[in-house]
């Protein structure tokens, strides 16, 4: 798994330098940001969740995106989604997929997504903002899986999981 983070680390970078010559337009990464408040908002979370639990999103959602907003020195194109999950091994080289998220914002966002034993190869990130990141991604997350509990057991287990790691958040 440690050496999956580190070649995610590697080819990142490379994702990130291939995408600066992109000449299209990106949406900013905040756009998802504010696309999971509004699911969120709406309720969207599934009666499953619970009134206390949809405070607790709502409530380190907030206080997460305040941390972060404004933080970030420099904005660059992004994968949008740069988990372990959308990087193909094999063949003669990695292959990272799923570039529907694509946008501009921090390397940080990006970065959040890895494993944080990857973390360190990127020297010049700001780490603790990486870590502010990757919990406001885990709100993320558990809000999208709450929202659509019923499509699998996976999706099912990873909203328990995010859930558990945003209420450690809050102690």
């Amino acid at each position: 798994m440690e050496a999956d983070a580190a070649l995610a680390a590697v080819t990142l970078e490379s994702v990130h330098l291939a995408l600066c010559d992109y000449r299209g337009e990106l949406p900013v990464y905040t756009q998802a940001l504010d696309h999971c408040w509004t699911v969120l908002a709406a309720d969207g979370t599934s009666a499953a969740l619970g009134a206390h639990d949809t405070g607790l999103l709502k409530t380190q959602f907030r206080r997460l995106r305040d941390e972060v907003e404004g933080t970030a020195k420099e904005w660059v194109p992004l994968h949008g989604d740069a988990h372990l999950g959308n990087l193909l091994l094999g063949g003669q080289s990695p292959l990272w997929v799923d570039f529907e998220d694509a946008c501009v914002g921090p390397r940080e966002y990006d970065i959040a997504c890895l494993p944080s034993t990857a973390w360190s190869h990127f020297g010049d990130a700001d780490q603790e903002l990486t870590r502010r990141y990757a919990d406001l991604r885990s709100v993320c997350v558990a809000i999208w899986c709450w929202a659509d509990l019923s499509r699998s057991a996976e999706v099912r287990e990873a909203a328990q999981y995010q859930l558990g790691r945003v209420r450690k958040l809050a102690q």
